[in-house]
């Protein structure tokens, strides 16, 4: 009777664990780089990818021979989780609701970034934690209020502090004042001189801790009335806002925005150079001074389903965050797919795709996307954050953020087959590369290059006079004998 119930009891916990393992376990989703090709794109594989899918975080450890995307299964519930600058930890917050923004609770916390690592309690209250960048000891910035206050027009006008704690091993120190006047989420700059925010109204914010002036309004642009000419200032709303990981370029953050609608709505003229662009179809990287850049989303890429079955409609960036190194972003790219379903056609928005953004030459790479685009898929990348071991004796080229760095624009990979892409700079193949050429639009070879079968290849059309600009076919073949013909528009302009 003993060893019947003992057998109960043990099959038991293991259809429970079994049942935990799968509900943590299983996504939908596929790594789309090898080892190899993120060592071609960032420079080494020493890279750490985090990011949530269904209240679950999730990880990819590059440096691995097989990289494989695994549950941090102590974790639940969890958002906006960062890296530590060593690689080896995870902080993140559990708020209400799961909100970024007006969260009326949450607690930061963070974790060894590990399948057996155990969370560890940072604060409570604690919103939106980061890790100091720069900083000899392993420390969280984070802020005590996640929305404003009766009376007040923003967290960082006097609601709550934001505070700083730093790790010994699982012990949190006691709480450090970074700014008592007030909450901010953005984090704070290599030089630890700058914290930013941004929340549920117009405007990003950013401050320097080291006097007491009121913070610098970000993402506002000086346009005219188009009824009378007059010159005025509109401010436009933003999200994701991320602290700068420059080294040279301190007083900088990236963020999304809701769209130059602002403008026309308001009855003025779009702000010089920028043109129009939609609902966070635009990252930006600004400073004190104004639009350094901007990076629109792709418009390759994704899963092409049948009209009324899943055909995707539009595309959007969310969730952008700064890396460590400062060349590099992240972001999740949201699909809306429309569905024929009871006579009635229906949007659904899910993020299938996470993308790596050089902030340096404008090129985007797709690590992880969804293998399941279905009406009922459950797939849906959240919160992303990439790590890249950047060493001590990193050189950062002080002319690389520029307001006159030259745009790049390329069309639509018209005929492809196979795994080869091309995103303006970089030809990229799931097998080894054995020819690339170059030819003008009458046929004439401009350039025949071999890439000693490599799986990437840069090419490099500024040191040529030749393709300074104008429109051009690239001829790619691989070892598999795939050939993919690709029309590129190389236009530079100030």
């Amino acid at each position: 009777m003993k060893n019947t119930l003992l057998e109960k009891i043990t099959t038991v916990i293991v259809f429970v664990l079994t049942i935990n393992m799968y509900s943590y376990s299983q996504i939908s989703a596929k790594i789309c780089l090898t080892q190899q090709e993120i060592t071609g794109i960032l420079g080494t594989s020493d890279v750490k990818l985090v990011f949530i899918n269904n209240d679950t975080m999730y990880y990819v450890d590059f440096s691995q021979s097989a990289p494989q995307i695994t549950a941090l299964t102590q974790i639940r519930n969890a958002i906006a989780p960062v890296i530590s600058p060593d690689g080896s930890k995870v902080t993140y917050a559990v708020a209400t609701n799961n909100l970024e923004y007006n969260a009326s609770s949450s607690v930061a916390w963070v974790c060894d970034l590990s399948d057996s690592g155990m969370p560890v309690k940072v604060a409570d209250p604690g919103y939106i934690p980061r890790f100091v960048k720069n900083s000899a000891t392993t420390s969280i910035i984070y802020s005590t209020c996640g929305k404003k206050t009766t009376g007040k027009e923003h967290i960082w006008d006097g609601c709550g502090s934001t505070l700083q704690r730093t790790l010994n091993g699982n012990t949190v120190s006691s709480a450090q004042s970074v700014w008592d006047g007030g909450s901010y989420n953005g984090g704070i700059s290599w030089d630890n001189n700058y914290i930013s925010t941004a929340e549920s109204s117009p405007g990003a914010y950013i401050k320097n801790i080291n006097d007491s002036n009121k913070p610098d309004t970000l993402h506002k642009f000086k346009v005219t009335k188009s009824a009378t000419g007059a010159d005025t200032f509109i401010t436009g709303q933003v999200c994701n806002l991320s602290s700068s990981s420059s080294r040279i370029f301190p007083n900088t953050v990236l963020y999304i925005d809701f769209s130059s609608s602002i403008f026309t709505e308001t009855g003025c003229t779009t702000p010089t150079g920028l043109g129009t662009w939609g609902i966070h179809s635009r990252i930006f990287l600004s400073a004190i001074s104004g639009v350094i850049c901007y990076y629109d989303v792709p418009h390759d890429g994704i899963v092409s389903n049948p009209i009324g079955a899943g055909e995707a409609t539009a595309k959007e960036w969310d969730y952008p965050e700064w890396s460590n190194n400062p060349y590099y972003a992240i972001s999740t790219i949201q699909v809306a797919r429309l569905w024929y379903s009871s006579s009635t056609y229906n949007d659904i928005y899910m993020n299938e795709g996470i993308y790596c953004i050089n902030l340096k030459d404008s090129t985007y790479h797709k690590i992880i996307e969804t293998t399941d685009t279905s009406m009922t898929s459950t797939t849906n990348f959240q919160w992303p954050w990439l790590w890249i071991k950047t060493g001590s004796d990193f050189q950062e080229d002080s002319t690389w953020l520029s307001s006159g760095s030259p745009v790049r624009r390329t069309f639509n990979n018209k005929k492809s087959s196979g795994s080869i892409s091309f995103d303006g700079h970089t030809v990229i193949s799931d097998k080894p590369i054995v020819s690339i050429k170059i030819y003008s639009l009458r046929g004439e070879l401009l350039k025949n290059i071999n890439p000693s079968h490599a799986f990437s290849y840069k090419l490099k059309f500024s040191n040529s006079k030749i393709f300074n600009s104008g429109i051009f076919c690239i001829r790619v073949e691989n070892s598999e004998k795939i050939i993919s013909n690709i029309l590129f528009c190389n236009k530079l302009s100030n």
